[in-house]
């Protein structure tokens, strides 16, 4: 589920990354689909970090428990 959830993160920074180059070269891509694209990309960013974050959170109460 994790490398998943990965592949798509990486899938959507790789087309948004293609679209910016794309319309840095040529005019033909419109702006909002850039755009979209870009938060696409950012937010799936994000939640990657706080899932990561949630897991290692979730690691260092599991090893600091009293057993």
């Amino acid at each position: 589920m994790i490398q998943s959830s990965v592949a798509n993160m990486d899938a959507k920074v790789a087309r948004a990354d293609q679209l910016v180059t794309r319309f840095a070269l040529d005019d033909s891509v419109p702006v909002h689909q850039v755009t979209v694209a870009l938060e696409e990309a950012r937010l799936s960013v994000e939640l990657a970090m706080q899932v990561r974050a949630r897991l290692v959170e979730g690691y260092r109460e599991l090893m600091n428990l009293q057993l």
